[in-house]
């Protein structure tokens, strides 16, 4: 056998990169057309948590880096930098095959058996009218619209928060820039009356009656957006002297903290996407443009819908045998895990 030198790259794989191979894997099985179409939303749904804790922590933590001139490469022979760009690069496409799979297979699917996500304007003009009811006595009294222009400075962006970034005008050349926050107390997917399983979401509605949360304005365009922010923040635990003033502080770095993701719909005028580039500081590799719903998490609301015909069987874990007695057993005797292992 040849020696081997067991610092060379090649022989190692890049942590960074092995995860979001992992999120693909979870991507795949909401791709999976064996799975049932809720088991699939299910999917598509944990692939968006989990991709956003990973641009939290792990895209967080190797911006950090690359913004303390870390150039140390990591076994597999990466430098913070080429991890930054590799990871970026590998999730695009998978961001993509998100949307046009919910677009082109699943949504159309799950509306076949009578579970539909619709816009306002897809649905009869009775029902548009009790949406429009809703809107003005629960979901208008909760928005806040924050104008950005010489007299306003930009607006605060929550880490994770889903925007309206809308360009109206009053008579003048020049569009105004207004972020209006999705309430996150309010459910994002509004049933439709009369329709147990219909739906519009919350950020169509609002944009669809906006004429009467910006009355007399010009509207010019309306798009949706979300950031994540860098949640790896790090303090000295031995020198802390008080933890709950440490995690206060903690979380008031992280809410914040450097931009490191900034999602927007695929067809936002470059005036405001050039707007957000410059106040949240991030460049075009951390733009990414989402056909259809930019944020998938809160999906997980339909999973818990009574349509066991479009689950998985249900399914209750049973003890091994070798390593603890079952019901029918005789035998009262349980053995170690590592025990059997070792065996």
């Amino acid at each position: 056998m040849t020696d081997r030198d067991l610092t060379d790259p090649e022989y190692y794989l890049n942590r960074e990169l092995s995860e979001l191979a992992f999120q693909e894997r979870v991507l795949r099985e909401g791709m999976d057309d064996r799975n049932p179409p809720l088991e699939r939303l299910r999917f598509l749904a944990f692939f968006t948590k989990n991709t956003d804790e990973f641009f939290m922590k792990r895209v967080g933590g190797l911006k950090q880096q690359i913004d303390a001139g870390v150039t140390k490469t990591t076994p597999d022979g990466r430098t913070p930098k080429e991890q930054w760009v590799e990871v970026l690069d590998t999730a695009r496409p998978l961001f993509a095959q998100q949307s046009e799979y919910w677009q082109s297979v699943l949504k159309p699917t799950l509306a076949d058996e009578g579970i539909e996500i619709c816009t306002p304007d897809e649905l009869p003009e009775g029902n548009q009218e009790q949406l429009r009811t809703h809107f003005e006595e629960s979901i208008l009294p909760t928005l806040t619209p924050l104008a950005f222009d010489p007299a306003h400075p930009f607006p605060f962006i929550s880490n994770l928060s889903l925007s309206l970034a809308v360009l109206s005008s009053n008579g003048g050349d020049e569009p105004t820039f207004t972020r209006i926050k999705i309430p996150p107390n309010q459910p994002r997917l509004i049933s439709v009356s009369g329709e147990v399983d219909r739906y519009v979401l919350i950020e169509d509605l609002i944009e669809r009656n906006l004429d009467l949360l910006l009355p007399d304005l010009d509207i010019r365009d309306v798009s949706k957006f979300k950031v994540t922010r860098n949640a790896e923040v790090r303090r000295n635990e031995e020198v802390a002297e008080d933890l709950v003033d440490m995690v206060e502080e903690v979380i008031e770095q992280r809410r914040f903290a450097t931009v490191v993701r900034l999602e927007v719909d695929a067809d936002m005028p470059d005036e405001s996407l050039a707007i957000l580039k410059d106040q949240l500081g991030v460049d075009d590799r951390e733009v990414f443009h989402r056909e259809g719903p930019i944020d998938f998490e809160d999906f997980f609301e339909l999973i818990d819908l009574d349509r066991p015909d479009l689950k998985p069987p249900a399914w209750s874990p049973k003890p091994h045998p070798r390593l603890g007695s079952l019901a029918s057993d005789t035998r009262d005797e349980t053995k170690s895990i590592f025990d059997e292992i070792k065996h």
